[in-house]
């Protein structure tokens, strides 16, 4: 006969197991749930994106190119902020270089820059750019200018033909410069360059055709070999007419004669001066005109109309 008391401690030891088991069981099971959290890979953070700065190219670019009669000719090539830009070719008068147009450049170019503070404004206000219209911020120019052959610190002697032939090949080598818009393209020039600036339009529309929207002439009076009035209407009697603009002092008589020469046209705007002012000079404060106040609206009736 079996006592009570061994069957009182089998009944424990049997609920000791059974509880023993299942403890076991749960056990494992967090454990093998724990383990599966361990195994788990936490997702890696999302790499930081370094910030994208645009390179903007240098603020000119000097360059050399050639007449189509072998001569080799500086240039300077003032890229815009944005490509493709509008184009301005700018050519400056007998007496100086191409450096009396940095300034201009740069203000059309629109990044900032400035020999300001290094230039000597005596007798030179287009160099003091403190006067220049501010231009929107969004509005930014490629310019390309040159130095006529035998002109470096100022013309030494007059050679029409062959000044005739450097606009050309200015034009040509403009016209291929990495970063501008070949379809928006102007032309601007001081005395033999006010000549050039028409002369160059054409010959590059002649090329290409209407790429050249327009020519704003300071001071012309036929320097290189070509009636101006006659360059001019040519300009305007083209599918789209170029555009143009001539600027001239009442005292300066061969300016005066070639630009009253042109012909009435809506594409034509011709500006007179009571003064005996001729090229560059007429580029200063407090005149009866701003002139560079004219070569924006210019702008914004050639290369900035859509």
């Amino acid at each position: 006969m079996v006592k009570p008391g061994f069957l009182m401690m089998i009944l424990i030891l049997s609920i000791t197991t059974s509880c023993s088991a299942s403890t076991s069981g749960i056990v494992d099971e967090t454990g093998a749930a724990l383990q599966v959290e361990d195994e788990k890979v936490d997702p890696q953070p999302e790499p930081i994106q370094e910030a994208t700065v645009e390179v903007l190219p240098d603020a000119f670019i000097e360059m050399e190119f050639t007449t189509t009669d072998g001569r080799t000719l500086q240039g300077t090539y003032f890229p815009a902020s944005v490509s493709p830009a509008p184009l301005v070719i700018m050519m400056h008068w007998a007496p100086g270089d191409q450096s009396d147009m940095r300034e201009l450049a740069y203000w059309l170019q629109n990044r900032g820059f400035s020999d300001s503070q290094s230039n000597d404004f005596s007798g030179k206000p287009w160099l003091d750019p403190s006067w220049f219209p501010q231009l929107e911020k969004e509005r930014s120019y490629a310019v390309f200018t040159f130095t006529f052959d035998g002109c470096e610190g100022g013309c030494k002697s007059f050679e029409r033909a062959e000044w005739l032939l450097d606009a050309q090949a200015a034009v040509e080598a403009a016209y291929g410069l990495e970063g501008i818009d070949p379809t928006r393209i102007v032309t601007l020039g001081a005395s033999i360059g006010a000549d050039g600036a028409a002369d160059g339009c054409t010959h590059i529309n002649t090329l290409h055709p209407g790429s050249c929207r327009g020519a704003f002439s300071l001071s012309p009076g036929d320097y290189l070999t070509l009636n101006y009035a006659d360059v001019v209407e040519k300009l305007h009697a083209t599918a789209s007419p170029v555009i143009t603009y001539c600027l001239f002092a009442a005292g300066d008589a061969e300016s005066a004669t070639a630009c009253q020469s042109v012909p009435s046209s809506d594409a034509s705007e011709v500006i007179g001066y009571g003064s005996d002012l001729h090229g560059l000079m007429l580029v200063q404060p407090n005149l009866e005109h701003d002139t560079t106040a004219l070569m924006v609206e210019f702008l914004n009736a050639t290369i900035e109309k859509k």
